[in-house]
């Protein structure tokens, strides 16, 4: 890991650094101070915050999600004057939480030290109103594995087998802004079926059903 050395001259004050890591969401999260030289009290910057370095020394910082799933710990130094990001102690793999590519650079508009990340791991994550349930494969015909595909032919569509094919469709909403949905199980689909429904439309929130990992946060962010 490269260490990176920001300064800031002159500076009376303890300096400040903000929390980063990643996006926000999905994960979500927080530094927690730890051990550090001067003996400072712990605290915790949460996402998008900020608070002071420990100065004339080091101190760790405990990185952790939403629901408490460690990240690693991050140890930085301070003289009051520059900082300096100096390790990065990453958890037992077979977590499947780190990081990779910390980063510490001085924010002159905030005057504050940004920390980021370029990617954040974590293990596949089932979410969502059926947990249990197998991942998406392409619909196949009843009683073979043949995948069911279509296209069109003037103004008709047409299954594998040149069979024209009527769309009855229906919308479950409640998945754009709750992550379980709302009121929503099994029977909603097996209710749209009985009512002749061949196709469902359900809107999701990208925020809630992101699975692939890993995230990669500068895609999602361009900027602080």
């Amino acid at each position: 890991m490269t260490k990176e050395t920001n300064s800031l001259q002159g500076s009376d004050y303890p300096l400040q650094m903000a929390n980063y890591l990643g996006t926000g969401t999905n994960p979500h999260l927080t530094m927690t101070l730890a051990a550090n030289s001067p003996g400072w009290s712990p605290y915790t910057i949460d996402y998008a915050h900020e608070g002071s370095i420990p100065y004339s020394g080091w101190s760790t910082w405990t990185v952790l999600d939403e629901n408490g799933n460690y990240y690693g710990t991050i140890t930085i130094g301070s003289d009051n004057k520059s900082v300096e990001f100096d390790n990065y102690v990453a958890p037992d793999p077979a977590t499947g939480y780190y990081l990779d590519g910390i980063h510490l650079t001085w924010n002159a508009p905030t005057s504050a030290f940004n920390m980021t990340v370029d990617k954040i791991f974590r293990p596949a994550q089932q979410i969502g109103p059926f947990p249990g349930a197998p991942r998406a494969t392409p619909a196949t015909f009843t009683g073979t594995n043949t995948v069911i595909e279509f296209n069109t032919v003037g103004n008709k569509i047409l299954d594998n087998f040149a069979r024209e094919v009527i769309f009855k469709g229906a919308v479950r909403p409640s998945l754009e802004w709750a992550v379980q949905g709302q009121f929503l199980s099994v029977a909603d689909i097996d209710n749209m079926a009985k009512a002749g429904a061949n196709t469902i439309r359900l809107d999701l929130n990208q925020n809630f059903w992101v699975t692939t990992r890993p995230i990669i946060a500068s895609s999602l962010r361009s900027s602080q």
